[in-house]
């Protein structure tokens, strides 16, 4: 279908506001492939109108949120048309004394956690840019942050979804309350699927209450065998911190300039997030206070109000500003016990290429991301091979790595998600089932779904 046949289809559905001007649409591409359309459904009849009509037309959807893991992926086979979902971005209801909300799946979750506000309540996941990720997003990607560690994912949060699937069908599964679930779960189902399976286009969650008070325990230590200690300690202390995270490599000092904190500037800093009533968290701060010194930390500091909310802030975001030179990131996942040892060599490998190497890692869960800026295209190759390095040794500790983000001409090396697993003649099936003439994100899933 032509470029302006498919604009005539398109816009017997939506309205003027639903179509973006042919001259913007670069703005939407995915690598280097421009859409032919860019649409803005502003309700589920819309959203599955459209797909009905792609499904008929043949044309390739790629779902959108807030942008913020556009780059997450393989490279497509095709984008005709990128359908976001900004316009659906209303909260439908919240009960508060029930912990649940309701809401479109277009709503950012910053403005989500506005509207809860109130109520102090909030929803806990803290993926990256969360003023810019919007829950559909969140939910087709499963990202999640540093609080996992006390809230865990989106899998032990969401209640309830609505779909729309390629040929157009809404679907639900779940609802507000737990136990309402007979048969499969399928919310779980579509958690991760990179919009491969259907649009997201509403979403029921369990919601926490805010903490009172919240502070960090910065502290550095001059090796990773000394970190390591003081992180297994505070996991398996009496009290449990909201969050725990290991920064290695480039990543203390960045932290350092930007926070001004002149004595964690170089070496293996824990960050520790500590959230409750101000009596509790105070004694949780000086118990680790008192475990700093007992494994040797080099300096701590404590951080409380805009300090706290920054750093944090700047833990989500590292190695994530698309305003900044093109970066490559990876997200390896391995068990809890194996994750500094995973630290340690991610950050020897980059230093062996004469690559600038930051490392953020969460012990507690196992996951290890690292992160490097791209100065010089020429060096694809040598990129390409610390890759496969990372991912050989992720591998090697029974666990696995994808890169979350890179350029294109990097992506045409290597598949992004790894060597494919004993499940994916089970998830070839059920995308065939859900989406038999592929339209949905066609290439970019695990083993090109």
């Amino acid at each position: 279908m032509s470029r302006n046949d498919l604009r005539n289809v398109i816009g017997s559905v939506l309205d003027k506001e639903g179509i973006l001007p042919f001259e913007e649409n670069t703005g939407y591409a995915i690598g280097e492939k421009s859409p032919q359309i860019v649409a803005f459904p502003k309700t589920v009849e819309e959203v599955s109108k459209l797909l009905s009509l792609s499904t008929q037309e043949g044309v390739a959807v790629i779902p959108r949120g807030g942008g913020t893991q556009m780059g997450l992926g393989n490279i497509p086979r095709r984008v005709d048309m990128v359908v976001g979902l900004s316009r659906l971005s209303r909260v439908l209801e919240h009960h508060a004394a029930d912990l649940t909300v309701k809401t479109e799946a277009g709503i950012t979750l910053g403005e989500l956690d506005s509207a809860l506000a109130p109520a102090r309540q909030f929803l806990p996941l803290d993926p990256m840019l969360p003023e810019s990720a919007t829950i559909g997003g969140i939910l087709a990607t499963n990202a999640s942050g540093p609080l996992c560690l006390r809230y865990g994912t989106a899998r032990d949060m969401l209640l309830g979804i609505k779909v729309v699937s390629a040929s157009g069908v809404v679907t639900k599964a779940g609802g507000r309350v737990v136990k309402n679930v007979a048969g499969y779960d399928m919310n779980k189902l579509y958690i991760g699927s990179l919009g491969t399976l259907g649009v997201i286009v509403e979403a029921t969650f369990k919601v926490a209450p805010i903490p009172r008070v919240k502070a960090t325990l910065y502290a550095t230590f001059e090796s990773i065998e000394k970190a390591s200690d003081y992180a297994h300690r505070i996991l398996h202390s009496v009290f449990r911190p909201l969050a725990l995270e290991c920064l290695a490599g480039s990543t203390t000092e960045s932290i350092g300039l930007k926070l001004g904190i002149d004595i964690v500037q170089k070496g293996i800093a824990v960050a520790a997030l500590f959230g409750g009533v101000p009596s509790v968290v105070e004694r949780e701060l000086q118990e680790s206070q008192d475990i700093c010194q007992r494994t040797g930390a080099v300096s701590f500091v404590t951080l409380r109000g805009e300090a706290n909310d920054n750093i944090w802030g700047e833990i989500r975001g590292l190695g994530r500003d698309d305003k900044e030179s093109p970066r490559l990131v990876t997200m390896a996942n391995v068990l809890p016990s194996d994750a500094f040892q995973l630290v340690g060599t991610t950050q020897a490998l980059g230093e062996e290429l004469g690559l600038t190497t930051g490392v953020v890692a969460a012990p507690g869960s196992g996951t290890v991301r690292g992160f490097w800026e791209i100065r010089r295209p020429e060096n694809m190759d040598m990129l390409a091979s610390l890759i496969m390095k990372l991912r050989g040794l992720a591998v090697d500790l029974k666990g696995s790595l994808v890169v979350e983000s890179c350029p294109t001409s990097l992506k045409e090396k290597l598949d992004v998600w790894g060597a494919e697993g004993a499940d994916l003649a089970i998830m070839r099936r059920i995308k065939e089932q859900f989406d038999p003439k592929g339209i949905l994100n066609p290439g970019r899933f695990v083993g090109g779904i």
